[in-house]
């Protein structure tokens, strides 16, 4: 389903200007989606300023002007993560973005937590003895992860494909068959 048809799902008291793209977690943007080629990335955004190839498993485009990244997994293959930035990291200008729920680039750590829950998986904070700053992150496995700044400020939105996870009536059906089975097990 388009983001463009979704858009009745945002907050009401969200103001979007023109020039704002909508973020959906385990999608991506109406310009832009997870699965798409290389051909149409060019398409959209043009020539990349860069490609990266440094690492097995990744093959970038960077837009450092749209303050966009594009992983592809290698070359030919298709998008499979959409990293947008607040400007300065990585000397990328600020992607001009907005999440599903309303969250910006330059959003507080506690604002997220507030719109989004606590996540499903995170990552500390921390100071290699080089002084490389590695970022506190949080991911929802519903396709959003979120990066944060030293003054705890969202510096980074990524978006990746849905984690599947047993839904709550899922998992509490599996605990009630392993009671009975247990149960029964005791009678015999």
């Amino acid at each position: 389903m388009s983001p463009r048809l979704q858009t009745r799902n945002l907050p009401a008291n969200m103001k979007l200007k023109k020039d704002v793209t909508v973020v959906w977690p385990g999608y991506g943007t109406d310009e832009i989606r997870l699965g798409q080629r290389e051909s149409h990335a060019k398409a959209v955004f043009g020539i990349p300023d860069e490609r990266i190839r440094k690492y097995d498993g990744y093959y970038f485009y960077v837009y450092k002007k749209r303050g966009v990244d594009l992983d592809f997994g290698k070359r030919g293959g298709k998008l499979k993560v959409i990293f947008f930035f607040q400007k300065g990291v990585y000397e990328h200008d600020r992607a001009k973005i907005v999440t599903e729920r309303g969250i910006r680039l330059g959003d507080s750590r506690s604002r997220v937590l507030e719109v989004y829950g606590e996540p499903d998986e995170k990552g500390e904070s921390f100071i290699l003895h080089t002084g490389e700053y590695f970022r506190e992150w949080f991911y929802y496995s519903d396709g959003i992860q979120f990066r944060f700044s030293p003054k705890n400020k969202v510096d980074e939105i990524s978006i990746s494909r849905r984690k599947k996870k047993p839904l709550r009536a899922e998992k509490k059906s599996i605990k009630r068959d392993r009671l009975i089975n247990h149960r029964q097990k005791q009678e015999d």
